[in-house]
């Protein structure tokens, strides 16, 4: 595959460096209008087949999560409860 000539030239001019400009940047932090709770539909769910997720839904950054050995433990005993 042949490069175009003019192409080739236009690569090598050199364009000066604008004294200023304009950059953004992305932080950690979020807008207060971007911390919203996500949307949940509202659900049933039969008493005799409770899903395991919706046992350890409660569990928050802080509050149980990231999960330590304490929260595992726990976890286990429902599973184990729930298969007894």
């Amino acid at each position: 595959m042949q490069i175009p000539e003019e192409r080739i030239r236009s690569a090598k001019v050199t364009v000066p460096e604008p004294r200023t400009k304009t950059t953004e940047v992305q932080t950690i932090f979020r807008e207060s209008e971007a911390q919203t709770d996500p949307f949940s539909p509202e659900y049933s769910v039969d008493p005799q087949n409770i899903p395991e997720v919706l046992n350890i839904a409660h569990y928050k950054f802080g509050s149980g999560l990231p999960a330590s050995m304490i929260e595992m433990d726990l976890i286990e005993k429902m599973r184990e409860y729930k298969a007894f």
